[in-house]
């Protein structure tokens, strides 16, 4: 079901292109089953307001629930977000606790990478 969700995020061979709300659609289908991609990717769509309202708090949670997966993409935004406040929870011990889990799982040259693509 993700990969349904980034076909229409994409518009890759869809007769009528990108179509971000049938792509919000079908990544909370797959996150709700515990599916960490689209988690990541729905908490990216409530982030930016991709598909759905912009919505950091809904973000945050997503991101929570695909971090503690493992997924290390989502432990970077996680950490960014506690980092902010983004999301409504300002803390910075737990923002570093993200920072360093997610330097360890992507390694430095992916950590910033994945920092300048956020800018």
């Amino acid at each position: 079901m993700p990969n349904i969700g980034v076909i229409y995020e994409l518009g890759k061979g869809m007769p009528k292109g990108k179509d971000l709300v049938k792509a919000a659609h079908w990544f909370e289908r797959a996150a709700s089953k515990g599916n960490s991609f689209a988690q990541l990717n729905l908490g990216v769509c409530y982030m930016y307001g991709r598909g759905v309202d912009k919505d950091p708090s809904k973000a945050f949670i997503w991101f929570q629930k695909s971090a503690n997966q493992g997924n290390k993409q989502a432990q970077f935004d996680l950490a960014v977000l506690y980092h902010t406040g983004q999301g409504g929870v300002k803390d910075e011990q737990t923002a570093q606790k993200w920072f360093a889990l997610s330097k360890a799982n992507m390694g430095e040259l992916s950590l910033v990478k994945a920092t300048s693509e956020k800018q």
